[in-house]
């Protein structure tokens, strides 16, 4: 993936969590939002390629060939379907498992379990 190479970062934010868990927080980043596009000091990201939830593969191969920059959304719609490729057959033998558990956020207290 080409972007990685030149130190690109992709990351994400649950705005939904953010607004219920943090509503002045919420608050402030939505006017802070509003005031830098009426200032023109921001823009939306262009190109914007829009795919179906139906489409997740291609949407998918889209940013794995690495050569869109733009924004990828993927919109449900009544009646998608998604298509599941059962794969039959894994590389990996599984000899053991290991269940790492955490909650604590910054004060991680994490227990593991190996068999």
């Amino acid at each position: 993936m080409q972007p990685f190479e030149h130190n690109v970062n992709f990351s994400s934010v649950d705005l939904t969590k953010v607004g219920k868990f943090k509503p002045q927080l919420m608050k402030r980043l939505l006017g802070d939002v509003g005031r830098l596009l009426s200032e023109r000091s921001v823009h939306p990201v262009r190109p914007l390629s829009v795919y179906r939830i139906s489409e997740i593969e291609k949407a998918f191969r889209t940013l794995q060939n690495g050569k869109s920059m733009g924004k990828i959304v993927v919109v449900p719609h009544e009646g998608d379907q998604v298509k599941v490729n059962k794969n039959t057959m894994s590389g990996f033998r599984c000899s053991s498992l290991i269940v790492h558990v955490s909650g604590r956020g910054s004060q991680d207290q994490s227990n593991s379990l190996t068999t």
